[in-house]
């Protein structure tokens, strides 16, 4: 009897040992994978050590609403920083990310559109957007924006317009903020992206693309601009009057020039 029972219990100990692993199912595969991903991503926060920023674009990339890896990489390239921007942001590589409408490109480092919501301020911040431009007027919408731009480290300037009659001191103060380079790359807005952002960037087209007032005006209706608000209409056909915005066009333009030839010299500014 002693025998059988050394014999049963060497037979049993072999099966055990040979018997395969266990087979999780998928659910419980799926919660492992997740488990040990949780533990090796963190929350991005505003200082983060070398290791973890070499993880940091496929981190971001695994949100559903974030820019694919290597349009993060870009924004690192034209950050929120003074360095010297090594790549040209295009209207099809962030338009995908944005829910605004009329949004589009107007030059290299000018871009246009609608009241931006909190996640279009983040996009916009990712792909290096330096400072927003609003041109609505002052109310509660618009401290809440300049609280998320300064929250995700994009300059903020508020430049309040109307629609019957627009201030000249106000078009002439947007002009000089979005053609400053210091700017750059710059979004400039209203609510709808379409009247008096479409009057800024008209006069912008006129100013510095030499743009005709019907091929600026085609523009400005692609965008939706409203034909009955003459006195805009008449600020973008009439601004080659301006001496003032003249003048604005002409030193952005001089300071450009200036600009480039220190690029292609290597020198530095005085």
């Amino acid at each position: 009897m002693r025998n059988t029972l050394l014999a049963v219990s060497a037979a049993t100990i072999a099966l055990l040992l040979l018997a395969p692993p266990p087979v999780l199912s998928a659910a419980e595969q799926d919660a492992t994978v997740s488990n040990a991903a949780a533990s090796d991503l963190s929350p991005p926060t505003g200082q983060s050590n070398p290791s973890s920023a070499a993880t940091a674009p496929e981190a971001l990339s695994s949100r559903p609403d974030a820019p694919p890896p290597q349009a993060v990489a870009s924004s690192t390239e034209t950050s929120n920083s003074n360095s010297p921007a090594q790549h040209t942001l295009t209207k099809e590589e962030i338009q995908g990310h944005l829910d605004l409408n009329n949004f589009d490109r107007v030059s290299d480092g000018i871009f246009r559109g609608s009241n931006p919501s909190d996640h279009d301020i983040n996009v916009l911040s990712q792909y290096g957007i330096k400072t927003i431009v609003n041109l609505r007027m002052k109310g509660k919408a618009t401290k809440h924006e300049e609280a998320i731009a300064k929250e995700n480290g994009i300059r903020y300037i508020h430049i309040p317009m109307g629609f019957r009659h627009p201030q000249d001191q106000n078009t002439v103060k947007a002009l000089e903020v979005i053609c400053d380079p210091q700017n750059q790359p710059v979004f400039v807005h209203c609510l709808q992206g379409s009247d008096r952002t479409g009057m800024i960037v008209g006069i912008y087209r006129r100013l510095f693309d030499n743009w005709s007032f019907t091929r600026t005006y085609a523009e400005m209706h692609e965008h939706h601009f409203k034909p009955w608000l003459m006195g805009m209409k008449k600020a973008v056909r009439d601004c080659a009057q301006s001496a003032r915005l003249v003048s604005v066009a002409k030193n952005s333009s001089d300071k450009e020039k200036e600009a480039k030839q220190l690029a292609k010299t290597g020198d530095a500014p005085l």
